[in-house]
């Protein structure tokens, strides 16, 4: 029997491939039971077993809450941000190089960066993205946002920045650093930048993910309008190197005419004496 000219075409194309499968299949033994092993270090946590997926990134959580900040003198951030709308959750760690917290800029023309932040494409903070642009009324997923902002630190001074709300996972970068991450759409955090803040210009980038999953709350499945974006009050707070973090007064019990109370200190020295004290 002859072999017709498609049977012969057909023979040669897959010679190629099944050398090419062999060395994938090689690959994969060498590689694929270290991402299992990794898989089964916390076997009570998902995580996501691929030989071509990075290991997720592990973010600090937010420094333990101001309270009291309206009466902190603190430095309003609100006003017109500047946007990137990233649907592919590419921003994270970006295609080439650094992610979009980098905040990377042209030089030559022939950099590799395929965001930028420009003041054409804006929202304003507080508030939600959903009802400031028609396209992003339904939108789900990530919303890069940037500022500068002028700063002149001072010796003996704190600084944290602090985010009234964001709906509704919230990644903070001061000056190309990762600061940490919040999740929760409805409270108060904060972070200290003591040691990141700069004389004059400072570069801040948030990144703002209203995306929800099993484990958030609300889950994936919800009753009400899953909102996006940073929606409450963005300020810098100054504070003392020692100072009162939170604080609560109470009356101890109706009509004794006694108050009780708490402080919370934060920054004490070694050897700091704290007591308690009741007043009539």
């Amino acid at each position: 029997m002859l072999d017709s000219p498609s049977g012969s075409a057909m023979a040669g194309a897959h010679g190629p491939w099944r050398g090419m499968r062999a060395v994938l299949l090689a690959l994969s033994a060498v590689l694929l039971p270290g991402a299992v092993a990794m898989a089964s270090e916390n076997p009570g946590e998902p995580r996501e077993v691929s030989i071509f997926s990075p290991p997720p990134i592990v973010y600090e959580a937010p420094s333990p809450l101001i309270t009291n900040i309206p009466n902190r003198a603190p430095r309003s951030l609100n006003g017109n941000w500047n946007v990137v709308i990233d649907k592919l959750g590419l921003g994270e760690r970006g295609l080439f190089g650094d992610g979009y917290y980098a905040n990377a800029k042209q030089v030559s023309g022939m950099e590799l960066i395929e965001y930028s932040f420009d003041e054409r494409q804006q929202l304003q903070v507080p508030g939600d993205w959903n009802t400031q642009r028609e396209r992003l009324f339904f939108y789900d997923g990530s919303v890069w946002y940037q500022r500068n902002f002028e700063a002149q630190p001072q010796r003996d001074e704190r600084y944290f920045l602090h985010f009234g709300g964001a709906n509704f996972t919230t990644t903070v970068y001061l000056n190309g650093s990762v600061l940490g991450q919040h999740k929760g759409g409805y409270t108060p955090f904060n972070f200290e930048v003591t040691e990141l803040l700069e004389e004059g210009s400072n570069d801040l980038v948030v990144r703002v993910d209203n995306t929800l999953d099993r484990s958030s709350v609300p889950t994936m499945r919800t009753d009400w309008w899953q909102y996006g974006g940073l929606t409450r009050d963005v300020s810098l707070v100054s504070v003392p190197d020692t100072f009162v973090r939170q604080f609560h007064v109470w009356l101890a019990e109706p009509g004794a005419g006694v108050i009780r109370g708490w402080a919370q200190v934060d920054g004490a020295k070694p050897g700091t004496k704290s007591y308690s004290r009741s007043r009539n």
